[in-house]
């Protein structure tokens, strides 16, 4: 079973360390829209391990009403 949980920014770096990075530092693995507000992680809990996530940022819609976000 996988199970959804709200994250922080600190526990999707070794994910994105590990496989999005290439095992670059924690602090190449940081992006300018992980701390908007309004911007959430959320990660795929699988036996007790993280096994993914996911990042959500707001952005402007400039002729749609409402909140988009960058997934």
């Amino acid at each position: 079973m996988i199970t959804i949980l709200r994250i922080s920014t600190e526990e999707t770096l070794p994910l994105r360390s590990r496989i999005l990075r290439d095992g670059r530092p924690y602090a190449d693995c940081r992006f300018a829209q992980d701390e908007l507000p309004g911007a959430f992680h959320l990660g795929a809990v699988h036996e007790g391990r993280l096994a993914g996530i996911a990042t959500f940022s707001p952005v402007s819609l400039e002729h749609l009403a409402g909140r988009g976000y960058q997934l």
